[in-house]
């Protein structure tokens, strides 16, 4: 009987063990910096969805964007925008955000749209858009 119930409980234990919380795989890290934002290396077709861990080691609140843009627009637009509203030239009317708070971290899975270029946009509360990191396909 004792033997049953050490094999029960070293199971158990062996159980818990095994489905403690992994770390969840990465693909990219974009890290906030007060002026901007920086990312990892990237090369290739980004898989789809793709995990990012965004990074805020900062005191300002700032989110990860994801734009898709219309035809002939580009970095520079993003860069150059300032209004209030969403940018005209966005294709689609919602813009995916990705907040991690102000001195932390978290990883999101984000879906990018399969046809078109998906612009990864660094902004800030009442400043706008910071810098534009990197621009995925899948």
């Amino acid at each position: 009987m004792k033997n049953a119930i050490r094999i029960i409980v070293l199971t158990a234990l062996v159980a818990g063990v095994s489905a403690a919380p992994r770390e969840p795989s990465v693909d990219l890290t974009i890290t906030f910096t007060d002026t901007g934002c920086a990312a990892t290396p990237f090369e290739g077709d980004a898989p789809n969805p793709i995990s990012i861990r965004v990074e805020n080691p900062t005191d300002k609140d700032s989110a990860l964007l994801t734009f898709v843009l219309k035809d002939g627009y580009g970095v520079q637009d993003i860069l150059d925008y300032k209004g209030n509203a969403l940018p005209p030239f966005m294709e689609g009317y919602s813009i995916p955000h990705y907040a991690p708070g102000m001195n932390a971290d978290k990883v999101f899975e984000v879906a990018l749209r399969d046809d078109r270029d998906n612009y990864l946009v660094c902004a800030q509360d009442g400043v706008g858009a910071l810098a534009v990191p990197l621009v995925l396909k899948p």
